[in-house]
């Protein structure tokens, strides 16, 4: 189930986005850290090892010692063995929170393992503190460390950034 740490990356990497440098990730190549913990809670959870997946539903919160992940439902995919995660979606009110104030918000998440890719669909909108970014969709390339956020339609894509102060300072170049 480190799998979910996975997901819990976009957090990371959303941050980002909105943020003047990029956050650390937690590994290497956003890979999931080993160690600590990851606790899953929903209202039901079915496992169908047929077809590699394990689907947890209604109020689902999924928890390490850094990163929450919320939904109203979360599937993981599996290789053929069960052993490796391939994808992760969640949809349903997707809330992502991080210890160090980063926040995403979506109707949808998706993590694609191999491609190392989260996607986030339907009112897309990361921030950390007052800075915020905002669009359609967010395709977030964690091994390219790069982002693209997109509007539709007349939604275009929105972003308000603070520069960095120094206390009582005036901002950082």
């Amino acid at each position: 189930m480190r799998g979910v740490l996975l997901v819990g990356v976009l957090l990371l990497v959303a941050g980002a986005v909105a943020a003047e440098t990029p956050p650390p990730l937690p590994g290497a190549a956003g890979r999931a850290p080993k160690g600590g913990p990851i606790s899953i809670s929903a209202d039901r959870l079915e496992v169908d090892r047929k077809a590699r997946t394990a689907t947890y539903a209604g109020n689902v919160i999924a928890r390490d010692s850094t990163l929450t992940i919320l939904a109203d439902w979360m599937e993981f995919t599996f290789d053929e063995a069960m052993q490796d995660v391939q994808r992760v979606r969640a949809t349903g009110h997707v809330r992502i929170t991080e210890q160090g104030g980063r926040e995403a918000t979506a109707t949808a998440a998706t993590y694609f393992a191999k491609d190392e890719k989260v996607l986030l669909e339907g009112n897309a909108r990361a921030w950390q503190g007052e800075n915020v970014v905002s669009g359609n969709t967010m395709t977030l390339y964690l091994r390219e460390d790069r982002h693209v956020v997109e509007g539709e339609g007349d939604a275009r894509v929105n972003a308000v950034i603070y520069p960095r102060r120094e206390a009582g300072g005036p901002p950082k170049p």
